[in-house]
């Protein structure tokens, strides 16, 4: 896990126009970053949830232009009050992650970092 990258993908969440969740993602490999992403009102075709708008994982991935395979991600999500809070990819974006070959998740929670293989 990286730091820098986790720190990128916060300042990413300052960019979002969805209020209620800000969230930004970063696919790296090694120490190269690949894409950003941050979760925004509007939609994509490639997106499946039943909510109305973009996943910063999703964001992240299409940004990327195929060059995902064994890279990782970095998720990061916080409270109105500046708290880091639980940014576990939905059942959707899990999906997209494995079937774009990102080969592991890091993302933040309310206790820290958590990495995860989807």
């Amino acid at each position: 896990m990286k730091a820098k990258f986790f720190n990128l993908a916060k300042k990413l969440a300052e960019s979002s126009d969805y209020e209620q969740h800000p969230m930004g993602a970063v696919i790296a490999r090694g120490n190269k970053l690949i894409s950003v992403g941050f979760n925004r009102k509007r939609t994509h075709p490639m997106s499946k949830t039943r909510f109305k708008n973009m996943h910063c994982e999703l964001a992240a991935i299409i940004a990327a232009r195929g060059d995902t395979k064994g890279a990782e991600i970095y998720i990061y999500r916080e409270t109105r009050a500046g708290i880091p809070a639980l940014a576990r990819p939905c059942e959707h974006c899990q999906s997209l992650i494995r079937e774009f070959g990102l080969k592991v998740t890091y993302y933040t929670s309310e206790s820290g970092y958590v990495k995860e293989i989807f």
